[in-house]
């Protein structure tokens, strides 16, 4: 195994507690609460991983991670949610189903823990916002020591259940804007040797639903100087942008006069404001998403690449095949549409499911998403499904890994801020 996904299936498989200790909950198709919500509680997040396939014993995995797509929350104000990642030290993991049961879980969690302190977003205004943003997906740290305890556990058998809880630590200041991330959650674990660029930290959804030509667009939080950020935009009406000068755009597709879709990557540098201007070629709406890369090449010698790209008229769009340049190889590989009006997908290409973004929209334009980690030399999506046809454009972009040996465990924990 390279790279196993292991989703967590929604129903019982995920949930929360509240710090009060009367509240608890097991969502179907809503996993998890990140955050302080209402100003009267915290949030005790846990995810069961049904059918993890790892060796008793199996090596120490070069990355693993919980991957959850999100929605966004009206509640509270941006801010910093400050957690701790455990395992919880079961061979078998047997969902909570109450609150005892709950908190007897947290009486066995793993020796080794991750400090997960996401800087959560929630830039808009009722009525719009020149530069909106939500958060709508979330990466962990590697909790690769965890995984590592749990499967050296003598009652651990690949094909069981893993249980992980995201628990707010109240030892830190509380206040964090917080989300509510959708199932399915993913566990994703990457062997010792397999280096694959991937996502850390949280997802964006970019929306302008202001009727100009004016566009401006946040960046990600706790952004590190080296980083790769990605940025896919789908513009309504066919207009066009310009990039600011250290944006490289890679991508664009335009399906006459309906929507266009522009995909472009930024090395961080530090100099970073709060966003950036983005101008188009006419009055527009613009939706999307931009995000940080970690484990990437450096985008100056080894950048992303783009399909060709492709247009349709249907409820499936249907990214185009990428040969990358390198040859076969590690890549992650991002597929993605805009489409005119808003139509949500309500399916992805198969595969594609280490995240997936359901569509979002504004005022005439959508835009979908799904990522995957993958080796080849050739990599052709497939469909997404949307709830009602209508013209799109789509596209495939790949991202190298950074070299072997580029990443240090030194490096590492500067990356991500611990």
């Amino acid at each position: 195994m390279a790279v196993g996904v292991f989703p967590d299936g929604g129903g019982a498989n995920d949930g929360f507690e509240t710090m009060d200790g009367l509240g608890f909950d097991a969502w179907s198709g809503l996993t998890n609460q990140f955050g302080w919500f209402d100003a009267t509680k915290a949030y005790f997040p846990w995810t069961r991983f049904p059918n993890v396939v790892r060796a008793q014993g199996a090596a120490q995995a070069a990355d693993a991670f919980i991957a959850y797509g999100g929605s966004w929350t009206d509640a509270g104000t941006p801010g910093q949610h400050y957690a701790d990642i455990h395992g919880i030290k079961e061979g078998n993991h047997v969902a909570p189903v109450d609150v005892a049961s709950f908190d007897a879980d947290h009486a066995i969690h793993t020796t080794a823990s991750v400090a997960h302190d996401p800087l959560f977003t929630k830039d808009h205004e009722a009525g719009g916002h020149p530069a909106g943003q939500r958060d709508v997906g979330l990466f962990t740290p590697n909790i690769a020591a965890i995984v590592k305890e749990l499967t050296d556990q003598m009652a651990w058998a690949s094909g069981n259940a893993m249980g992980f809880h995201d628990d707010t630590d109240l030892t830190m200041p509380l206040g964090a804007q917080g989300m509510r991330p959708f199932s399915p959650a993913s566990l994703v674990i990457v062997d010792a040797g397999e280096g694959y660029a991937r996502p850390l930290g949280c997802i964006g959804w970019v929306y302008e639903d202001d009727w100009d030509a004016s566009k401006v667009v946040p960046y990600p939080k706790q952004m590190v100087v080296g980083e790769t950020v990605l940025c896919g935009v789908s513009v309504s009406h066919g207009q066009t942008l310009t990039w600011p000068a250290d944006w490289h755009r890679i991508f664009q597709k335009t399906n006459g006069a309906n929507v266009t879709l522009e995909i472009a990557w930024h090395k961080v540098d530090g100099l970073e404001a709060d966003h950036f201007d983005m101008p188009a070629s006419g009055s527009c709406y613009l939706t999307g998403n931009i995000f940080r890369v970690t484990g990437a090449a450096d985008p100056d010698v080894t950048p992303p690449e783009a399909s060709a790209g492709a247009t349709g008229a249907n409820a499936n769009p249907d990214p185009d095949q990428i040969v990358p340049a390198g040859g076969n190889g590690r890549y992650l590989v991002l597929a993605m549409y805009g489409a005119h009006s808003h139509p949500e997908a309500t399916a992805y290409p198969a595969g594609y499911a280490l995240w997936t973004n359901t569509g979002t929209g504004v005022t005439s334009t959508g835009h979908g998403s799904a990522l995957a980690m993958l080796e080849g030399a050739a990599f052709d999506p497939g469909t997404f499904t949307m709830d009602a046809a209508d013209e799109w454009a789509a596209g495939t972009v790949v991202v190298y890994p950074a070299p072997t040996g580029a990443h240090d465990e030194a490096a590492w924990h500067m990356l991500i801020g611990h």
